[in-house]
C-alpha cells in the first residue's frame, strides 16, 4: 500500500518480497557504520526484519517503508516513522524517524525528500504532535538531513560507548 509519494519517490509499506533489493544495504558496512549492527550475511536475515516491520503496521499503525523511485519502482531504500517502545536516552513510547539508503542513491536528496514526506504523513495523516530521532554524534549526513527539516537538537547522550543527539520536531514547526 502506497503511504506517501513526491514528484520522484513513493513510499509504501514494505513487501517480502523487497528482501532482495534491501539485503545488499543491510549487509554493506559504510551503511550500517553508525547503526551498531554487524552486516547481514543471509537473505533469512532481511526478511526477518521485513516481516517484523509488517507486524509494526498491524500493531502500531507505523512503521518503516520502503522507498522506491516513482519512474522504475528501484528499491532505494527505507524511511518512516515507528513506534519506539525501548527506552533512548530515557525516553520511551516515542515516535522515531528513521532512515537508511543504497549506497549508490546517497547524495541525491533522496533521505531529506522521504524523510520529509514522512514527517508530513505523520503529522497531517496520523495526528502526531511530536517526532524524535537519534543519531550518532559523527554522522555529519545524517545530521544536516535532520537539520534541513527542521529538527531541533535538545540533548547529547551516549548509547554504546558513542556520543549520540536526539532531535525533536512539534507540529508548529513542521507545518
Amino acid at each position: 500500500m502506497i503511504i506517501a509519494e513526491t514528484q520522484r519517490i513513493i513510499l509504501r509499506e514494505f513487501e517480502l518480497n523487497d528482501a532482495p533489493a534491501m539485503f545488499p544495504m543491510d549487509s554493506d558496512p559504510k551503511v550500517l557504520r553508525f547503526i551498531g549492527t554487524p552486516p547481514f550475511t543471509e537473505l533469512s536475515q532481511t526478511e526477518t526484519v521485513i516481516e517484523f516491520v509488517r507486524r509494526q503496521y498491524l500493531e502500531t499503525g507505523f512503521g518503516r517503508l520502503a522507498v522506491v523511485l516513482k519512474a522504475t519502482g528501484t528499491f532505494l531504500g527505507w524511511a518512516g516513522i515507528k513506534l519506539e517502545r525501548s527506552p533512548v536516552n530515557g525516553h520511551r513510547d516515542f515516535y522515531d524517524l528513521g532512515y537508511r539508503f543504497l549506497r549508490e542513491y546517497w547524495g541525491y536528496g533522496y533521505a531529506t525528500e522521504a524523510a520529509r514526506a514522512s514527517l508530513a504523513y505523520g503529522f497531517r495523516n496520523k495526528g502526531l504532535t511530536v517526532i524524535n530521532a537519534s543519531v550518532d554524534a559523527a554522522n555529519g549526513a545524517s545530521i544536516r538531513i535532520l537539520e534541513k527539516l527542521g529538527m531541533s537538537r535538545l540533548e547529547e547522550f551516549i548509547e554504546d560507548d558513542c556520543l549520540q543527539y536526539w532531535y525533536e520536531i512539534r507540529t508548529e514547526s513542521f507545518m
